[in-house]
This record gives structure tokens, sequence and C-alpha cells, in this order.
């Protein structure tokens, strides 16, 4: 037997389009031209469909001030300017919020996948704090939520399943700078792990399933998948000295999986 001579390569036709069309294997023009009506045809209505069945999305680039809880002292604020919204003190001290509530017409809950992002800014980093997070992060105990925390201008980020006193805090992230925007990221796992992100860049050469994942919480610590979620996301400022603070928010963005609708 010749090794030198190759063996010749067998072409085959199978039926696969509604037309009765076959498909040649090597594929010629025409069976691409086949594969490619067959995608614009019914592709994009397999997505939209699995997409409005398994996805829920949610973006505000809070346009308006309106739809938020809103627990402020006499001289704060919530103003929504641009593409920004402020949440700021006047020259006192205490505790301030924005907090938008779970709409119960979606499945919202620590027991799936979800990621949020947003972009911020801060006008303080000496004697104030701030919460960024899916759920409110507000009470000692009961409380349950996932995100970021900043605490005296350092970035952290937060899970809890427990209210604030049992929070479960990642290492340092960052240390801000003020008025300087900042980008960042939470993909949380139920039951599994929390991952954080900060000014993430697109690399198209790292095909790894979590790319420039700055830090990771995992434990019983994170909300648990059992429990509810009462609130949808949360965003304060805590300040300690009567001094005039503030933070900016912009482009909150949310995706879940949902297994909702039919």
């Amino acid at each position: 037997m010749d090794k030198n001579k190759q063996t010749p390569i067998l072409k085959e036709t199978v039926p696969v389009s509604k037309n009765g069309q076959q498909l040649t294997y090597p594929l010629d023009k025409n069976s691409l031209n086949v594969i490619k009506r067959a995608i614009f045809d019914d592709f994009p209505e397999m997505l939209m469909d699995y997409l409005w069945r398994n996805v829920f999305y949610y973006q505000t680039l809070f346009e308006g001030s309106e739809g938020f809880i809103q627990v402020l002292g006499g001289s704060d604020s919530f103003v929504v300017s641009g593409n920004w919204a402020q949440l700021a003190t006047g020259a006192d001290t205490g505790n301030i919020y924005i907090m938008k509530e779970k709409n119960d017409q979606y499945d919202i809950g620590w027991d799936k996948k979800c990621y949020f992002r947003c972009s911020f800014q801060v006008s303080s980093i000496s004697s104030v704090s701030h919460y960024i997070t899916l759920g409110q992060a507000l009470n000692a105990t009961g409380d349950k939520y996932a995100g970021f925390k900043i605490v005296n201008g350092v970035l952290y980020g937060v899970v809890s399943n427990n209210g604030t006193s049992n929070e479960l805090l990642t290492s340092a992230i960052q240390t801000l700078t003020t008025g300087v925007a900042y980008n960042v990221q939470m993909k949380f796992y139920p039951n599994n792990k929390a991952l954080f992100y900060f000014n993430p860049t697109p690399n198209p050469t790292n095909t790894t399933a979590n790319p420039n994942a700055i830090a990771t919480l995992s434990g019983t610590q994170l909300p648990q998948a059992n429990s509810g979620r009462s609130d949808f996301y949360f965003i304060s400022l805590n300040s300690t000295t009567a001094v005039s603070k503030a933070i900016k928010i912009s482009s909150f963005e949310y995706v879940q999986n949902m297994k909702y609708y039919q």
C-alpha cells in the first residue's frame, strides 16, 4: 500500500433546510448560503425568545429622581444632573441613602446568578463611608447584601447574610481619588461566590470565564439562596464630620437569570 497516497475526502449530503435543500460536506458555496439563511431566519427569534424567558435586564441612567426611596436629613439632597445622580450631605453628620425597591413582578432574589455594574465618583475621602450594593446595607443585623463598600476613600468588596455587624470584606481593592470616575462590577453566584471587578477592560485574548476579577468572597456570609431580597439596590453616604460630602452614581446596570416567563 502506498503510504503517500492520500485518502480521498468523502462528500456526504444531509437534508437540513426547510425547503428541502441539502448541505454538502465539505461545505460548498450553496451549503454556506443555506446555513446563513437558517441563521438569519431563525436565530434572532430564538435568541429573543430565550432572553425573554430566561433573563431579566435593568438599566438606569438616573434620568430622574422619582421611584427611589430617599432618606435624607434637613440639608441633605438627592439631585439628578446630566447622566449623574448625586447623593450629598449638607454641613452635618449622619447616614443618608437612596434605595430602589424590588418590583414584585420580577423574581429578584439571592437564588439566581446576577451581575451589576455602575460608575461612581466621590467628593471626599475622609470621615465618610459609602455602600453600593444589591440589597440594603443599613441595619446591624438582618440585612442581606452584596456589592461594594468605601471607607475613607478605600474601596472594598462586601457581602453579608446578617447585617453590617456581620459583613465580610475583601482586602482593599483601590484607594480612590476625589472627583475621578470609576467603574465597578460584581458577579454573584448563589451559595458559591461573589467576584469583584475594578475598572475592567476588555481583553479579547483572555478566554477565562471571569477575566480581570480583582477579588473573590465566598462562604456562609454570602446572602443565602434560600433567603429573599427585600430591596433591589442601595446607595448610601455616612458622614462623621459636619462637612459637605457627596457621591455621584451613573449608569447602573443589572442582569439576572430568570427562568420565569413562559
